[in-house]
């Protein structure tokens, strides 16, 4: 019972992007990528499909309370904790054991998504190392560790797509004090569908592609470490909450095309921005040479990558929930 409450107060918070979205964001990073690696566009398909699956298979009552906190970053909640504490150095950069005893106090309702997506990349460097060790070496092991990097990465994606979504990286993640409940949901599926399926069918995947290949020409993270890429995003992300919510009052809810088309830019812009700074994170672990012969290893129901020690059930600290159900 207590499993499905959760569920029934969180899953709208942590839906960023919708299916399509999170596909969006994956195969565009992809692309990105193509000169670097024939991997990322043989399997673009494999990687949007992985892109989505902590939202489609992780969110299962068994992993869900777990799964739930690792999708965003309130970050308000976070800035207010430490500036009270006083800290000289960055309490973002300990680790999720570290931090957790350090502040008891900020609930997983805030968010663990900056933990989630390290300790990924720290799994996708392992894998990444051991196909590096085994150099052009073929057989069923290879393929194996081939098929885990994708599924890493894909899950990767998700989280960084996820804080692309402005709504994702705010305490006010559903308009709750804004006077705009509901805002979530519609800004991130429903006015993605319509672009995508009615507005203007199939131009929504290409304008994010443009706007990402520009932005990709001249990307500049690749000197930060991946919490500095992450806080970038994240910040990005959260300036936009204003505007989102300005647009939202001034065209309203009642002609879902008349507010699609009012957000596309911004739509088009955090997608293409989601994808650029996910492409940056990947390329950091595609030194390894790829072998694509007979490798048709997919997964439609990958194994579940719990966080690293130290994570905290809700039974712990939390979860905080918020006593107003979404609707």
């Amino acid at each position: 019972m207590k499993i499905f409450i959760l569920i029934l107060l969180f899953s709208w918070q942590t839906h960023a992007w919708g299916k399509r979205g999170h596909s969006i964001v994956c195969q565009t990073a992809a692309s990105l990528l193509h000169e670097r690696s024939e991997m990322m566009m043989l399997h673009s398909f494999d990687l949007g499909y992985y892109c989505n699956v902590p939202d489609l298979i992780w969110k299962k009552p068994a992993t869900y309370a777990t799964e739930f906190p690792q999708h965003f970053m309130d970050l308000e909640i976070f800035d207010r904790e430490f500036v009270k504490a006083k800290s000289s150095s960055d309490p973002l950069a300990l680790s999720r054991a570290e931090f957790e005893k350090a502040f008891p106090q900020i609930p997983l309702s805030a968010g663990r998504s900056y933990w989630r997506i390290r300790e990924l990349m720290d799994s996708l460097g392992e894998i990444s190392k051991s196909l590096r060790a085994s150099g052009k070496a073929d057989g069923p092991l290879r393929m194996d560790q081939q098929a885990k990097w994708l599924i890493t990465a894909g899950a990767i994606g998700h989280y960084v797509g996820d804080l692309s979504q402005p709504l994702h990286v705010t305490e006010d993640y559903d308009g709750q004090f804004s006077n705009a409940k509901g805002i979530h949901s519609w800004f991130e599926e429903a006015l993605v569908d319509e672009l995508s399926n009615t507005t203007h069918p199939g131009r929504l995947e290409a304008e994010v592609g443009e706007l990402a290949t520009k932005r990709w020409k001249k990307p500049k993270l690749d000197q930060l470490s991946v919490l500095d890429v992450l806080k970038a995003e994240a910040a990005e992300s959260n300036k936009l909450k204003s505007d989102l919510m300005k647009i939202d009052k001034r065209v309203g809810r009642k002609n879902r095309a008349k507010a699609a088309e009012a957000f596309a830019p911004m739509i088009r812009e955090r997608l293409a921005a989601g994808a650029v700074y996910l492409a940056a994170l990947w390329s950091r672990e595609l030194n390894w040479p790829y072998h694509g012969e007979k490798f048709f290893n997919f997964s439609g129901t990958p194994e579940y990558l719990q966080p690293a020690p130290g994570f905290l059930p809700p039974s712990a600290n939390g979860p905080k929930v918020d006593p107003t159900p979404a609707p």
